[in-house]
C-alpha cells in the first residue's frame, strides 16, 4: 500500500488471490484515505454476487482472471476514462443490462 500511496495511479488493477473480504477492506481504506485510484478487481472464481460486492465497496471494474486479454485492455481503458466495467460472462442473465451510478455492465 505503501506504493501505492506513493506513485499515486489513476488506474489499479488488484488480484483477488488474498480473498473478496481483504479485498473489500481494503477498498474501504482506500476511500477512507480519499486515494483517488480508479481499482479494477481481477480474480477467479468470480460470482455475480461477489462482484456486486466489489462494486458496492467502492471497484468501479471487475474481471476474471480467465478473460481474454482484450477483455481485460477494454475494462483497464473503460476504468481509465472515467466509466465502469463488469465482465458480461460474470452476469447470470446476459441480456440484462445494469446502471447505476458510473458503473455499466456491458452485456453481450
Amino acid at each position: 500500500m505503501a506504493a501505492v500511496r506513493e506513485l499515486r495511479p489513476s488506474v489499479l488493477v488488484v488480484n483477488k488471490c488474498f480473498g473478496s473480504h481483504t479485498v473489500m477492506d481494503w477498498l474501504r481504506i482506500m476511500h477512507a484515505d480519499a486515494w483517488t485510484a480508479a481499482v479494477v478487481v481481477w480474480g477467479s472464481p468470480m460470482s455475480e454476487s461477489e462482484a456486486w460486492r466489489l462494486l458496492q465497496a467502492g471497484a468501479v471494474g471487475v474481471i476474471r482472471q480467465t478473460a481474454p486479454l482484450d477483455e481485460l485492455a477494454l475494462c483497464i481503458r473503460t476504468v481509465a476514462t472515467g466509466g465502469g466495467r463488469m465482465e458480461s460472462a460474470i452476469l447470470r442473465d446476459k441480456e440484462r443490462c445494469v446502471r447505476t451510478g458510473r458503473f455499466a455492465a456491458r452485456c453481450r
